[in-house]
């Protein structure tokens, strides 16, 4: 038996996730398979429950690393997780083993899973390789070796632990999209299990959405897209693990109405003057107190005459801002003017909201390698009424997320 404190490190605050078992005799499909078995109609979400003739082992397929996972990077959210076992299935060692394995990307486009379908892929370690951690609740535990921990069956046929995942050693921020499966041992490694499906890593993206009078007009498609084209999913319901930067967006509040706050104007819509002026706005506007670094402000910005300028949204960037990427613009008069041909103005107001965010939050640019359809090609590439990340933006978004306060 190898000492717990050999893997315990300080960087050891980190994700956690719970896993329950059960012993109900009914049975549920699994629907999440670990590598490109065609569309999946939605990202895995919520809970899940497996059972075998031994039982049913229950958990979440997400884990968060948020509450507002911009502002703290060492917060320890965690779900709750146990097992009980049958009485029939009692080892009469009164052990249980919990394994975990750093399963295949679910993505299989080599630009995000470049081993194929072999597994042990994750961005995240722990020192010395270790591809998880684990924590007792409420039962005695002690290592067994890497990635397995042994915890005891109580008198009422329960047991319990926290399997906590690690962060990138180089920057120690987690990584969207490392996933794992666990599987509960009953009496030995070799004795009867019961498996998870994949257990993936999401991080949630928390907005303050801020709007001058008349530009909130459209705004339940802005949202419809955004939510879609972070989590993969097109307009259609389809989704494909090789465009989703497996981000929640989740939008907690309006801090204006739309009938509060004057229309804006900027001084010079064709210089870097345009973006200060937008940052000086936001930033008289905007409500401290939340603490969000994701700002996203809808303007009516009308074009000047003379000048033809149908500029549908800004970002301010590390050049012009030194809060680089702090804020994000739509501007109103302009997307409801000039949508491209066959495009309804709010379906583009939603893939300008979604375009902009992807200059904001992965610092991606027109310029950078990008599939045909992506939406962060220039002027939204040529798939806008339904945006989404291709795989070359998906690896920076989860891999390589920089956001500033």
């Amino acid at each position: 038996m190898v000492s717990k404190g050999r893997f315990m490190v300080n960087i050891k605050t980190k994700l956690k996730t719970l896993l329950k078992v059960l012993i109900i005799i009914t049975f549920e499909v699994l629907y999440f398979t670990s590598c490109g078995g065609g569309t999946i109609i939605t990202p895995p979400d919520g809970d899940f429950a497996v059972t075998t003739a031994i039982g049913t082992i229950k958990g979440k397929h997400r884990i968060y690393a948020d509450q507002d996972w911009l502002q703290n990077a060492a917060n320890d959210p965690s779900v709750f997780l146990s097992v009980a076992i049958d009485s029939q299935y009692r080892p009469a060692n009164c052990t249980l083993i919990w394994i975990v394995a750093d399963v295949d990307d679910p993505a299989d486009d080599i630009i995000l899973d470049s081993n194929g379908s072999e597994g042990d892929d994750n961005i995240g370690e722990f020192y010395g390789g270790y591809n998880s951690d684990f924590e007792e609740v409420n039962h005695g535990g002690a290592y067994y070796q890497d990635s397995m921990y042994v915890t005891s069956i109580d008198a009422c046929l329960e047991s319990s632990v926290e399997v906590i995942l690690p962060p990138d050693l180089d920057s120690l921020e987690f990584k969207c999209g490392d996933n794992i499966v666990v599987s509960a041992k009953i009496g030995s490694i070799i004795g009867n299990s019961l498996t998870t499906p994949t257990i993936t890593l999401w991080k949630r993206l928390c907005m303050e959405y801020d709007t001058a009078k008349g530009c909130a007009e459209g705004d339940s498609v802005v949202f419809d897209r955004l939510v879609r084209a972070f989590a993969g999913t097109d307009i259609w319901n389809n989704w494909n693990a090789n465009n989703c930067p497996w981000i929640e967006v989740k939008k907690e509040h309006l801090l204006m109405s739309e009938d509060t706050v004057a229309q804006i104007v900027p001084k010079d819509p064709l210089s870097n003057q345009l973006y200060l002026d937008l940052k000086i706005y936001a930033m008289k506007t905007k409500n401290d107190q939340y603490y969000h670094p994701v700002h996203l402000l809808s303007v009516w910005y009308a074009e000047r005459e003379g000048l033809g300028d149908t500029t549908h949204g800004g970002s301010t960037n590390w050049q012009q801002d030194p809060e680089p990427r702090a804020w994000s613009y739509l501007f109103m008069r302009n997307i409801k003017n000039h949508p491209p041909s066959g495009l309804a103005w709010d379906a583009w107001k939603g893939a300008v909201a979604v375009h902009e965010l992807g200059h904001q939050i992965g610092r991606i640019e027109h310029e950078d390698q990008h599939s045909s359809d992506c939406i962060m090609r220039a002027h939204g590439g040529p798939s806008p009424n339904s945006p989404l990340f291709c795989p070359y933006c998906v690896k920076k978004l989860r891999w390589g997320i920089k956001i500033f306060k």
